[in-house]
């Protein structure tokens, strides 16, 4: 049978200056919103704009978000080593379609993360 094990984890504290800092594979505009019981204060939408060269701003914004998820799928998107449709089929990304589709392609790369170490 299979084995279950933990990988690489990750836990955004500064959702901005993480998500303006990695880079993405297509241009385009999206608000997140994100839920996070352990941090109450940065919960909340997120305008993330991705230029033609896959640089990116991220800021807080009133805006209506288009998809939702919690910090902790946040984390796994953001290595983008797990398809955000595979998210949303698993329940972890609820919202509008083209956003679930956008973010699956902005936060997908063709390397998965590796991490050699074991903490």
């Amino acid at each position: 049978g299979q084995r279950r094990t933990d990988g690489l984890w990750v836990r955004i504290l500064d959702v901005e200056k993480a998500l303006a800092g990695r880079a993405y594979r297509v241009p385009g505009s999206l608000v997140l919103g994100v839920e996070d019981d352990f941090r109450p204060e940065t919960s909340g939408a997120y305008r993330l704009e991705i230029d033609q060269s896959g640089a990116a701003t991220c800021s807080r914004t009133d805006d209506a978000a288009q998809i939702f998820m919690s910090m902790e799928t946040l984390g796994s998107v953001y290595f983008g080593g797990i398809p955000v449709h595979a998210l949303a089929n698993a329940g972890l990304v609820s919202g509008d379609r083209a956003a679930i589709d956008l973010a699956d392609l902005a936060f997908g790369w063709g390397v998965s993360p590796f991490c050699p170490e074991i903490f």
